[in-house]
């Protein structure tokens, strides 16, 4: 069903609200990518400061439709609809609390994982069309934390039902995979083709091809190299590594595409490069890996040594870089950083900035805030 002026998501049987975003073009590529608006009056703040070589600067966020302009008002015929079907489709529901993102390049469009709303939010950022997803098939969510998109297929993990469902664009049920302790972050591996998802409770990761069929896993219960204690979170990039948040364990560790273990970084601690709490993990086009922690309220960037390179955030309500309890993170094609700042109940939007004489991000780098 099209309601005039709104690109429906899912036609619901339970009346939910759905967001809309008009898009600010911003200079550069023409790529989709390029186009995420910066529509906030703070836009622009850096992280270091000048004079030092600022490398992050913040866009914009996302957390309700009174960031995003107003719609048009609908027409005789969209409002007949919304008498007839109960859906109230002009106001919009504000993000509760985010967890997953994923950025769909091809398309330009931002999906979030809110556990809050128990569904799935998307924002079509080229069009500005936005809507919500609530259930797969007949099957309601209850608690989705992960979600990809992937050749007109979605992705989504529910913690709670403890399932891993496939839909198609509308949310129409492809497959749903059973058999997990606690399914939770999951990411999509473009070189290999698979799909990896954690499951917490057994400490481990499993690779699955696009139809959702079995590959292997990696990882065990443990604090050893290679094993992990209640994984949250994972990425794979360009190389078709695989980075898992080992999240109580404090650190992340790094493996290749067979599950072998590559690399660990961090530790548990206070200091300048520590982790209290590592959610989501994310890397940029130049091998940077970043590191929500949702303890220090913070993003912290490393090398591939563990080496600190530098950090951005601190605990806050509504500033731009001010996080409370921040979860999930995503790096799209063009650097951009998409973080989950859940109990703030939005997404913030920053931008990796490469050098331009080719230095690396430790220019400046200032050491941890606590």
């Amino acid at each position: 069903m099209i309601f005039s002026n709104v690109a429906i998501y899912k036609t619901l049987t339970r009346p939910l609200a759905v967001f809309v975003m008009i898009i600010v073009l911003l200079p550069g590529c023409a790529s989709v990518e390029d186009k995420i608006p910066e529509r906030s009056i703070e836009a622009g703040k850096l992280w270091p400061m000048p004079p030092m070589e600022s490398r992050i600067r913040y866009i914009r966020s996302i957390s309700s439709p009174a960031d995003i302009a107003a719609q048009k008002k609908p027409g005789l015929f969209a409002k007949a609809l919304r008498f007839l079907t109960g859906g109230e489709r002009t106001g919009g529901h504000s993000i509760a609390r985010p967890y997953g993102i994923y950025f769909d390049s091809k398309k330009g469009e931002l999906y979030v994982a809110d556990t809050g709303l128990k569904g799935i939010h998307k924002y079509d950022l080229a069009s500005g069309k936005s809507g919500f997803l609530d259930r797969a098939g007949e099957t309601y969510f209850e608690m989705p934390v992960g979600v990809v998109v992937v050749n007109k297929k979605i992705y989504i993990t529910d913690t709670v039902l403890k399932k891993l469902f496939i839909t198609d664009l509308d949310g129409d049920l492809i497959r749903e995979i059973e058999g997990w302790s606690r399914p939770g972050g999951i990411a999509y591996d473009a070189l290999n083709g698979r799909i990896y998802v954690v499951d917490v409770l057994e400490g481990t990761v499993k690779a699955l091809d696009l139809e959702g069929n079995y590959l292997f896993e990696f990882g065990q219960k443990g604090g050893k190299s290679g094993e992990l204690h209640l994984p949250s979170n994972v990425w794979a990039d360009r190389k078709g590594n695989v980075y898992v948040s080992d999240s109580m364990n404090f650190r992340i560790q790094v493996f290749d595409s067979r599950g072998y273990q590559l690399a660990s970084i961090s530790q548990l601690g206070d200091g300048s490069g520590d982790l209290a709490r590592p959610k989501g993990v994310a890397v940029d086009s130049d091998g940077n890996i970043y590191v929500v922690d949702s303890n220090f309220n913070n993003v912290q960037i490393f090398d591939i040594k563990g080496r600190l390179l530098l950090f951005f955030g601190e605990s806050g309500s509504r500033k731009p870089g001010q996080f409370n309890l921040p979860t999930g993170i995503f790096i799209d094609g063009s650097n951009r950083v998409y973080v989950a700042d859940a109990y703030n109940a939005r997404i913030q939007v920053f931008q990796y900035l490469e050098s331009n004489e080719g230095s690396d991000i430790t220019s400046g780098a200032p050491g941890l805030a606590r």
